[in-house]
Order: structure tokens, then sequence, then C-alpha cells
């Protein structure tokens, strides 16, 4: 609906485990993984207006995903 491949999850981690068999290991699947998953959270529990504003840039390439982590004690 939003211009993806209409592929799950569970071939995301088969394609990021293939990256990192190659050789190139971790290096190899943090260069694309956060364009995979990052915004997964959003393809769950976003709402449609969440969707179609973040989703199609991402999977056009013309953005990238991010996300931050804070210690919830500092």
């Amino acid at each position: 609906a939003y211009g993806g491949a209409g592929l799950g999850i569970s071939e995301a981690a088969l394609m990021m485990h293939a990256i990192s068999a190659t050789g190139a290991g971790l290096s190899g699947a943090s260069a694309v993984h956060m364009n995979i998953f990052g915004l997964h959270p959003v393809v769950v529990f976003g709402t449609e207006e969440q969707k179609a504003r973040w989703l199609p840039p991402l999977i056009r390439g013309r953005d990238k995903a991010c996300f931050g982590v804070t210690e919830p004690t500092r």
C-alpha cells in the first residue's frame, strides 16, 4: 500500500542474516538494518496518517530512519 515489496519482518530478518553471512558481519548489516527495522513500530502500530507520511519516503530511499536510546536514570 505504501510502495514496499509486501514482505514481512521474517523476510527482513532472513535478508539481514544473509548480509551478515557474506563476511560483512555487523558492519554490513548495520548499513541497512535501521531502514528495514527502524519504522516497524509505525507499520504495526501507526495510524494511517503516520504510515502515509513516513513510509513512502523511506521506501523510495529519499529519507533515512534513525532512533535514539537513552538511559532511564539519566
